[in-house]
């Protein structure tokens, strides 16, 4: 089985921009995200053998990681934790008086004759 990869001067020049890039983030979302051809740049051709495959380059999938990993700090920044932390402790110290008076309920129920 025969397998010829190819990577372009351009491809290599990308790769050496993101592994030298001061901000990366930056660097990433201005040069790479825009970049279709160097996003799905075919990277190894088996085209001579009984099942033709392309396989292309894994970027594309690292890039989708990066832009939910982005997407999920973009969201965390926009809650407003100061506020829930001031009802959060109201919540702790409601829950044990909350289940205190359940048990109470229930064992009235369960012990005192109800008529």
């Amino acid at each position: 089985m025969r397998t010829d990869f190819y990577y372009t001067p351009e491809y290599c020049e990308k790769l050496r921009g993101i592994v030298n890039a001061s901000n990366l983030s930056d660097y990433v979302s201005r040069m790479v995200l825009r970049d279709d051809e160097f996003v799905e740049h075919v990277i190894e051709d088996s085209s001579d053998t009984e099942f033709a495959r392309l396989k292309t380059s894994p970027i594309k999938e690292l890039l989708r990681r990066l832009e939910i990993v982005r997407d999920f700090d973009k969201a965390k920044g926009n809650t407003e934790s100061k506020g829930s932390n001031r009802l959060a402790w109201i919540g702790m110290l409601l829950l044990p008086i909350g289940i205190a008076l359940r048990l109470t309920k229930t064992s009235l129920e369960l012990f005192v004759p109800l008529q």
